[in-house]
């Protein structure tokens, strides 16, 4: 198992990705409800 801090870095930055894209679906699922 590769433990080096640019791997880690790399998991935490792909997290934060998915992060963001859940929250911009979830505004635009909002959005499709309102209109």
């Amino acid at each position: 198992m590769d433990t080096t801090p640019k791997n880690r870095k790399n998991k935490h930055l792909n997290a934060f990705e998915c992060y963001k894209l859940e929250g911009l679906l979830k505004s635009k699922v909002s959005v499709l409800e309102i209109a």
